[in-house]
């Protein structure tokens, strides 16, 4: 990567500007977007794209809408519509929810377009003929009823490895997650007539990914320092495993037909075809541009850097199948055959592979994933709808699941916003320009930079832009937060607001100022007129390093401060649709003396953490207890004590009285309890006393802190309660068990299941 010199003014990087392509994964055109896509790649995309070009590198971001999936197919079917009709409908939506995000695309497409077609028939012959698309007879299920083959995503069952009894032929959804095959699942029914569909031999092709076991292998060796951890992890699971040949055609009835003749009744599967996008929407780009060899400049040049960003459930498509399906096609350079040509290709230099996969981790909601085909999302339109697309840019960045799963609550956005835009960064800004506009006739004041000032600005220019450069967003924010805390805590120290009550010192010769309120050495004009000098420096970084994030904000500190860019790359793409020039703009330049300032304007507005909102992060279960009352009053309970459904039971290796239970306690995550009850199995709803919670000690002389403790050598996470335990019964060996109907308000606490509370 880049190395940035810790200079105020780092030279132009536009005489040799890097080449960075970036794709993002392609959302099915099934619906519309949700926080999930905001969290798991289309911010931090756009982020990374505003900053490559404002440092003057030549950047090409596309992706589009995935038209072809069979989540498509079933979505036409609900509508009404045709499969066509669906994903530009779909389309359409999805690029109103980009253009309120301010996201700057070089290209958003869809798979529907003719030249994504042909670029993905000319990759499949190419890997056909070499011999890495392989014929192989299968059994598929097949719908007497329906008459047609069903796609995967078409039958429904019983994971074999969790239970979960809606499983989909692909994926054991909102289950244990595992890919799955279709014969894998128990009692498998069709999702067209609900009858059970029957297993007919046929052909159909292969990719034969096991011959790219050694290749893989050495792309994760050479990738070990650059992707993240939780990206390694995923691909030498799979490698551990063994790389196996998988399918990709199948009797769809939509999609991308087989180029090949025997073949021609079969469509390319979705997941093979859709990551084919990236290189046919870039060969569609330089169509457009009017040149249409352009592409090949970032494909075919060694130097050039592919990015993607994609949300973890498509680690695996990125990292080893889209890279070996890149080796493959490329055996037609290195086998000296070019043809069949690509659109617009000149030369038979071969294709570049990955370079990152900046995969985020998922985003759910009370410990649950976000599903559209559940129907647990929130869009990113009615987001966007009650909120500011800065402060949602700049949420999905601070608080992108880089590493870990997160779970979405309203109270984290609304303290992003206070206690971060509010009350770091637009505080600052606010107090300052209010102060020198009203004390300086709108212009800045005469002063240098102080020593601290200019390492503090530098170090903020150079961390945010290392933090880029890495893909690390939200340490690029914490970066960001860095510098506002440092601006507030000098404002503090200097106090000019105590500085500019001596103003009758400023006539003449001003003798030293001896007050104990001010104790800095200088006169009180040159020490005040320095102080403002040097925060208007500091905002003005802020205009430079907020600028990838929030773009709106940084446009209004650069309107505050008189100081508008000269010239910005991203704006011209959205206004345009290409770019003119290529300038690194990651530099610092002083706000001169007698600078004539804009007017002050308020960034940021301090919002309302409401009772809707917390009710929305901890739902009350009011209407379905007077439903169904279960009989307790709950009303008094510590707050740590929440719902949680039992997930896993068996006994302790070194205690046959004891049993180690897994509990999903939803927002708190999966537990793990020691437990000595008799009562329990698995799928029971319980309720769960959390560390640091409070309940009635067995004893019966007060109250028993949970604590995180080790039984016999396991670690508990917490503690299964009796009616005893929580001060409305008297039993004391039995857990209690609650209403089943409660398994979807997992984490909700009990105090809240009283009616009358």
């Amino acid at each position: 990567m880049t190395n940035h010199k810790s200079d105020t003014n780092s030279k132009s990087k536009s005489s040799n500007p890097q080449k960075i392509f970036i794709g993002v994964s392609w959302p099915y055109a099934n619906g519309d977007l949700s926080i999930g896509h905001l969290a798991g790649q289309n911010v931090v995309c756009d982020v990374f794209a505003r900053y490559h070009r404002l440092r003057g590198n030549e950047v090409l971001m596309v992706s589009g809408t995935d038209a072809h999936g069979t989540p498509v197919t079933i979505k036409a079917e609900e509508l009404g519509l045709t499969p066509e009709e669906t994903a530009e409908k779909f389309r359409l939506s999805q690029l109103d929810t980009f253009k309120k995000l301010n996201c700057a695309w070089d290209l958003f497409t869809t798979t529907e377009t003719e030249n994504h077609k042909t670029v993905a028939r000319n990759l499949f012959q190419v890997m056909y003929a070499y011999g890495f698309i392989i014929p192989k007879n299968v059994k598929q299920y097949y719908d007497e009823e329906a008459k047609k083959y069903l796609a995967d995503r078409y039958i429904e069952g019983t994971c074999p490895y969790c239970g979960n009894t809606k499983a989909r032929g692909d994926q054991c959804n909102d289950g244990c997650e595992r890919t799955l095959d279709p014969t894998d699942l128990i009692d498998p029914k069709s999702k067209l007539t609900g009858t059970t569909p029957v297993l007919k031999d046929h052909t159909i092709l292969y990719f034969d990914l096991e011959k790219f076991q050694k290749d893989i292998g050495k792309l994760v060796k050479d990738r070990k320092n650059i992707w993240r951890k939780s990206v390694i992890s995923v691909v030498k699971k799979w490698l551990k495993e063994g790389l196996r040949p998988r399918p990709v055609t199948r009797k769809l009835g939509y999609g991308v037909k087989v180029p090949i003749e025997e073949y021609k009744d079969q469509d390319i599967y979705v997941w093979f075809e859709a990551v084919m996008g990236y290189l046919s929407a870039a060969i569609e780009w330089a169509e457009k541009s009017g040149d249409p060899a352009k592409w090949e400049y970032f494909w075919k040049d060694p130097e050039a850097k592919h990015y993607y960003f994609i949300a973890k459930d498509n680690i695996p498509f990125h990292t080893f199948l889209w890279p070996a399906m890149l080796m493959a096609y490329n055996s037609k350079y290195t086998k000296g055959k070019f043809e069949p040509a690509l659109p617009g290709e000149t030369n038979a230099d071969p294709l570049q592979i990955p370079y990152d996969v900046p995969s985020n981790q998922f985003l759910n909601m009370r410990g649950r994933k976000l599903s559209k085909s559940r129907g647990k999302l929130i869009t990113a339109n009615e987001l966007l709808d009650d909120y500011d697309t800065d402060l949602v840019r700049y949420f999905f960045t601070r608080n992108a699941p880089e590493n870990h799963d997160k779970d979405f609550i309203w109270k984290d956005l609304i303290d992003a916003n206070n206690n971060e835009l509010v009350a770091n960064i637009g505080n600052f800004v606010n107090r300052v320009m209010t102060f020198t506009v009203k004390n300086f006739d709108e212009k800045v004041p005469d002063g240098k930079l102080d020593s601290k000032v200019q390492k503090a600005i530098e170090k903020a220019l150079t961390s945010v832009a290392d933090h880029f450069e890495k893909a690390e967003f939200t340490r690029a924010a914490e970066a960001a937060l860095d510098l506002g805390h440092f601006a507030n805590k000098y404002l503090n120290e200097e106090k000019p607001w105590i500085t500019i009550k001596h103003t009758s010192y400023f006539e003449g010769e001003t003798p030293e100022w001896k007050d104990e309120d001010f104790p800095a050495p200088q006169k009180p004009k040159e020490f005040l007129h320095n102080t403002i000098f040097n925060c208007i420096q500091i905002i003005r970084t802020f205009q430079i390093i907020l600028d990838p994030i929030v773009p709106s904000t940084s446009d209004k500190i650069g309107s505050i401060l008189n100081t508008p860019k000269k010239y910005d790359p991203n704006k011209e793409l959205q206004e345009k649709g290409s770019i003119s020039k290529h300038e690194d703009q990651w530099k610092f330049e002083e706000v001169p003396t007698g600078h004539k300032l804009g007017e002050p304007e308020i960034l940021f507005t301090k919002l309302e953490y409401t009772e809707e909102l917390e009710k929305a992060d901890h739902p009350e279960l009011v209407s379905v207890v007077v439903k169904e009352p279960i009989g307790h009053d709950f009303s008094k309970l510590d707050l740590g004590v929440v719902i949680g459904k039992i997930t896993e039971l068996k006994k302790h290796s070194k205690d046959d009285s004891a049993k180690i239970v897994k509990v999903d306690t939803g927002i708190s995550g999966v537990l793990t309890i020691v437990c000595t009850a008799t009562n329990l199995q698995v799928g029971q709803v319980v309720p769960v006393a959390l560390p640091g919670s409070t309940v009635r000690s067995l004893d019966g002389k007060g109250k028993n802190k949970i604590k995180r403790s080790k039984v016999r050598g396991i670690l508990s996470d917490g503690m299964l309660c009796g009616t005893y335990e929580l001060g409305v019964g008297d039993e004391k060996k039995d857990i209690l068990i609650l209403p089943e109907h409660l398994e979807e308000h997992l984490g909700i606490s009990l105090s809240r299941l009283n009616p009358s509370h």
